[in-house]
């Protein structure tokens, strides 16, 4: 039986550390503070820690705004399968830290979306915002299949596509879940 090794924690703790409450540069202001610490953190497509195959994430508590998982130009969705793109990877191992209203960490924890059972809502729902883009072309800038945990939003003036979830807690949940150590 061969074994998975999957990361449960990180060693570079930024808990207590205080960042920006303005959720576009956040981010980045993380993703440099790991980095400062010692962390591999890379800037391209995939995941953030690529040597572990960890994307980071930071989100507000409080916040209940949709999450994103990464960005692609309509024409690579149109010609990519969801196991050959970039934002599969960045979507195995997922790191996130959980800040106040202040902008403080307060917690951190990794969820592992390589779940059978996760992939099949992230491979379902990119597929079918996919064969949307396939039939229509790239003239919405919103598309949501109904049923589908995520969906793909390009902004005014945007050429590439975010993909997107209004059920990042769901995700995590499910991602926690011991279901597939059982019966996958």
């Amino acid at each position: 039986m061969n074994a998975k090794v999957k990361v449960k924690k990180l060693r570079t703790n930024i808990v207590g550390e205080t960042f920006t409450t303005d959720c576009a540069t956040r981010g980045q202001q993380v993703h440099n503070r790991l980095k400062d610490k010692g962390a591999d953190m890379q800037n391209g497509h995939g995941p953030d820690i690529e040597s572990l195959g960890v994307e980071i994430k930071s989100r507000k508590i409080s916040a209940t705004s949709a999450e994103t998982f990464g960005s692609m130009t309509p024409t690579d969705i149109i010609n990519t399968e969801w196991e050959q793109t970039h934002l599969y990877s960045k979507t195995q191992t997922i790191h996130k830290y959980k800040l106040d209203n202040n902008g403080t960490v307060v917690s951190e924890d990794t969820y592992d979306f390589s779940a059978p059972s996760v992939q099949e809502k992230l491979k379902n729902g990119y597929e079918a915002c996919r064969a949307v883009l396939v039939s229509e072309g790239p003239v919405k800038d919103y598309i949501h299949p109904n049923g589908s945990w995520v969906y793909l939003e390009r902004g005014k003036g945007e050429t590439s596509y975010q993909l997107r979830t209004s059920k990042g807690k769901k995700f995590e949940s499910l991602a926690k879940s011991t279901f597939d150590n059982f019966f996958k």
